[in-house]
């Protein structure tokens, strides 16, 4: 029987849906936020083999009317809330100067400040407990800053300063947040990105299809640093060596980062 129920953004697929399906197994009741009601729909047939009860819920993150779907959703069950997982999350490339201003906008709305609306609306039920775990999925472009994914490394490194601020505040209440900023890993990320120009996606596909890591390891090693309580996931290999680097040379680091990606350019 369940005891505690689970909030899961972008759902629908990729890290969303791998994470969600790690925490039904471990016996949580689920609300699956997804704005595409059809990815949604096809997840849901996953968690019938694992006896999980799922509520769904097609709602974009980006909008506090979406949050209180989720928010009446999970009064639904009447358990104790034990994660908070935003997951959601947009990319959009290109040069700082040809991103046109409405995607700027969009990048920022889902994956930063929906994460944040999302906090504001559970914290009020975290806060009545002793214990919960808050997870926001950044990326290591939070701390490399790649040429022409600029909306997208702000939005991710403006999410890693508002779960620091989340941590800090929370100190002290048994409700931990962690930030997670995972490198290239197989998804669909790239083929749903806007870029301009339009082939920039392709050469971020390259990335992710060379990448040996998929979703749900990924998934595997968030979850493990939030029950530990820790602030930050950052897998192994490359990503945990270009964080250790960036904090210890930072403009070396990024003069690499953005060689490699204008190397990578050019032969593309």
């Amino acid at each position: 029987m369940d005891r505690s129920c689970a909030i899961v953004t972008g759902a629908g697929s990729g890290l969303g849906l791998a994470l969600a399906r790690q925490l039904a197994a471990k016996g949580h009741a689920l609300v699956l936020v997804d704005r595409d009601p059809v990815a949604l729909q096809s997840a849901m047939g996953e968690f019938e083999t694992l006896e999980a009860r799922v509520i769904e819920v097609a709602a974009d993150v980006a909008t506090l009317g979406g949050w209180q779907q989720a928010l009446s959703a999970f009064h639904s069950f009447g358990l104790p809330l034990r994660w908070l997982v935003n997951a959601a999350g947009i990319a959009v490339a290109g040069s700082v100067g040809e991103v046109p201003v409405d995607e700027w906008r969009r990048v920022l709305d889902v994956n930063l400040l929906g994460p944040i609306w999302g906090c504001q609306t559970f914290l009020p039920a975290l806060l009545k407990q002793t214990s919960g775990r808050i997870v926001n999925v950044a990326s290591r472009a939070a701390f490399t800053a790649p040429p022409q994914m600029g909306p997208y490394a702000v939005s991710k490194a403006g999410l890693v300063a508002f779960t620091e601020t989340l941590a800090s505040e929370l100190r002290g209440t048994g409700i931990t947040a962690t930030v997670a900023c995972p490198g290239f890993f197989r998804s669909g990320l790239a083929g749903r990105m806007r870029a301009f120009p339009p082939n920039l996606a392709e050469l971020a596909a390259r990335f992710i299809a060379a990448s040996g890591r998929d979703a749900e390891a990924v998934a595997r090693l968030i979850l493990r640093h939030a029950e530990a309580g820790d602030l930050y996931a950052i897998p192994g290999g490359e990503d945990r060596f270009l964080w250790r680097f960036k904090r210890l040379a930072p403009k070396a680091c990024l003069r690499m980062v953005a060689r490699r990606y204008y190397e990578a350019l050019a032969k593309f």
